[in-house]
């Protein structure tokens, strides 16, 4: 069966457009957390199929939105592939990419179709530089700062004090921690974590080889534990999203916290917070993909310290 490389001509073109501009955030030029790369890169994307034989895309109605979906989805396995990317950025930049590339490529098929023109206008062919001049202007530019927490609290079965020894140094939780979608796609499960008195510092390994360094910045005995992330000192080993969140600086940990509630002699209420700033023209979307994964990673360390301190031998 011959293949006709002109009717995929506009699929290979989006892919390789969306991975020019990929590379540009890799190389520092824009930034990934931005309008610029998450909405104007998937309209232009989703509009470049036209320009290459358009006919197709206007004959064929799933072809509008079947392609810009293989299109993105070709984009984002090349960058997983090629190591520019994690298995996560499936959520965080498909999402947008899916939903505005489908959207605008029925645009122009309903536009053409309304005009009873098959002829794909070229002179918005310029507008393929708008990631790149929007990009250097945004990454340049003041961004809104907002202040959010996440916090979640579990019920164990244990003295405030026995819970409070598992907490500057927690014990190995390989056993107890549960692996759900969002640690398949790359976000790491802690593992234990060690502490330094002397220097106050505490070591967080993660089942990926990240290792947090964190400095404890409040201490009240059995009832509060906090510190602060020190990502200049952590070693982030291969973990890319975390490595562009700390370059961009799209997001500032202000401090983690254990709270701790006595209900009884053997029962105790144990909190864990988190408090961030996220600077970014996005940050609707960045807060709720952010919440997601954090919300999911303190409910699974709770429950994992939970189920060590009720399972002691």
């Amino acid at each position: 069966m011959k293949i006709n490389i002109k009717t995929y001509s506009g699929l290979i073109v989006s892919v390789i457009y969306s991975l020019i501009v990929r590379y540009m955030a890799e190389w520092n030029v824009i930034e990934i957390n931005s309008i610029s790369y998450l909405i104007i890169t998937p309209i232009i994307s989703g509009y470049l199929p036209f320009v290459f034989g358009n006919k197709n895309f206007i004959e064929n109605i799933y072809k509008s939105i079947s392609l810009p979906i293989i299109s993105t989805l070709l984009f984002l396995t090349i960058t997983v592939i090629t190591k520019i990317e994690e298995l996560i950025c499936f959520v965080i930049i498909g999402i947008p990419y899916l939903i505005v590339s489908v959207l605008v490529s029925l645009y122009f098929r309903n536009r053409i179709i309304n005009r009873k023109n098959t002829d794909t206008n070229k002179n918005y062919l310029p507008f393929v530089f708008l990631p790149l001049i929007l990009g250097v202007m945004e990454k340049n530019s003041q961004k809104e700062e907002s202040n959010h927490l996440v916090q979640n609290q579990i019920e164990i079965n244990a003295s405030s004090s026995n819970i409070w020894k598992c907490l500057h140094e927690v014990p190995n939780l390989s056993k107890y921690t549960q692996t759900s979608l969002i640690n398949y796609l790359g976000v790491p499960k802690p593992v234990h974590s060690t502490y330094d008195s002397i220097n106050n510092i505490r070591l967080g390994y993660f089942d990926n080889g990240l290792i947090l360094h964190e400095n404890v910045i409040e201490t009240i005995h059995e009832r509060k534990l906090g510190f602060a992330i020190n990502f200049s000192k952590s070693n982030l080993n291969q973990n890319l999203t975390i490595k562009n969140i700390v370059q961009e600086k799209s997001m500032i940990f202000d401090g983690i916290y254990y709270e701790l509630i006595p209900l009884n002699n053997s029962k105790t209420i144990l909190k864990l917070k988190c408090n961030y700033r996220l600077k970014t023209n996005l940050t609707p979307y960045a807060n709720y993909i952010t919440h997601i994964i954090l919300n999911d990673f303190e409910n699974n360390l709770l429950a994992a310290l939970k189920n060590k301190l009720e399972n002691k031998n």
